[in-house]
């Protein structure tokens, strides 16, 4: 199992979680963690 979170860079409040299966792959789920204000994504791969 893995989750991903998008979080509020300024205030920094999550405002999504997805979890998925450990084998899915980091970038396919970025589009689902943007929201249309956003300028700017930050990533970490662990």
């Amino acid at each position: 199992m893995k989750v991903h979170a998008g979080i509020d860079a300024g205030s920094g409040y999550v405002h999504t979680i997805i979890g998925t299966p450990a084998t899915e792959y980091d970038v396919s789920e970025t589009p689902k963690l943007l929201r249309e204000d956003d300028y700017v994504a930050y990533g970490d791969i662990l």
